[in-house]
């Protein structure tokens, strides 16, 4: 039986504590995770080798980076998910209409 091999994340986060939290929680958990400090940074990860997941902070690098994401017809599928500490509706709108 083949071994499985572990799930790709890309965190796409500027706060580098909260970086480093969030890879190391996925890391106990099996996934294997690399972290773009900024939007290019991440999308240049993400394209170098596609991951299974992306994770983002909504507010740097957010919106815009997940919007390229969606927007390239070869990254478009995968499924990101947009971290907040904001609370209006309107943020999350704007979150789900970049592709989240």
């Amino acid at each position: 039986m083949a071994e499985k091999q572990p799930v790709g994340v890309v965190i796409a986060e500027d706060s580098k504590a909260q970086a480093v939290f969030l890879q190391q929680t996925l890391k106990q958990n099996g996934f294997e995770v690399r972290r773009g400090a900024d939007g290019a940074e991440a999308l240049k990860l993400v394209r170098d080798e596609r991951p299974e997941l992306i994770i983002s902070d909504i507010e740097m690098p957010g919106y815009e980076f997940c919007a390229a994401v969606k927007s390239d017809p070869e990254l478009s599928g995968i499924p990101v998910i947009l971290l907040s500490t904001l609370s209006d509706p309107e943020d999350i709108i704007r979150g789900l209409r970049a592709g989240a």
